[in-house]
């Protein structure tokens, strides 16, 4: 059961949403409840299969799936937009270039979307970083295990200094993943040999001391 109450709006939330309600992008109650407490008008799109529930819950909802890309995803925004909707928010993982996508064309920026995608593409993230000044590690994609073994082998010659050195680690981590999701620390190839074969592609990156 979602707790529907409604705390009074305040004046520049009335304003807010006479511009529009913002979509959530995924089922989550707590979400919910939170966009409830603070007063905005929304829309979960989520799955066919919760439809019903969110509907008999009197909030309002959208069908689509997630997972699937194809020539008719134009219809997301088309229905989204009909339903007067200005912004949209991925509570999930899978929903991030979704809510990149509509987020561009809502606010008419084609430029908005690459900065999404800089939360999944963990080589693009690297490289603006780079290009930005900011320090980072020696980085790869990488397809297969004896790639990231080639690769921790390769940092770890240059690193070697003494002989009683332990390895350095490398960091294996998704190529389009947010945060830390999916990262794999690894010292020695073994580890590697034992890591499931979808954890490939990759990307790997040498490892940095300190925070």
């Amino acid at each position: 059961m979602i707790n529907t109450a409604v705390k009074p709006r305040s004046e520049a939330m009335q304003a807010k949403n006479a511009l529009g309600k913002i979509a959530l992008l995924g089922y989550s109650i707590e979400t919910m409840e939170a966009a409830k407490n603070l007063g905005y008008d929304f829309v979960n799109v989520v799955p066919k299969d919760f439809v019903a529930g969110l509907e008999k819950e009197g909030l309002e909802a959208f069908a689509w799936d997630f997972d699937k890309f194809s020539e008719d995803s134009y219809k997301l925004y088309d229905g989204l937009k009909a339903l007067n909707v200005r912004h949209s928010i991925p509570l999930y993982e899978e929903t991030v270039e979704w809510a990149g996508m509509l987020n561009s064309r809502f606010m008419d920026n084609p430029l908005i979307f690459n900065k999404y995608l800089l939360f999944r593409d963990k080589a693009m993230m690297k490289r603006k970083a780079q290009m930005s000044g900011i320090r980072v590690g020696v980085f790869e994609e990488l397809d297969n295990k004896q790639q990231a073994i080639r690769f921790l082998e390769r940092i770890n010659a240059v690193l070697k200094t003494d002989e009683n050195a332990k390895p350095s680690p490398i960091h294996l981590k998704p190529t389009h993943a947010a945060g830390s999701v999916g990262h794999v620390a690894a010292r020695e190839a073994k580890q590697i040999e034992a890591l499931d074969d979808d954890v490939f592609p990759c990307m790997a990156e040498s490892h940095l001391d300190g925070q």
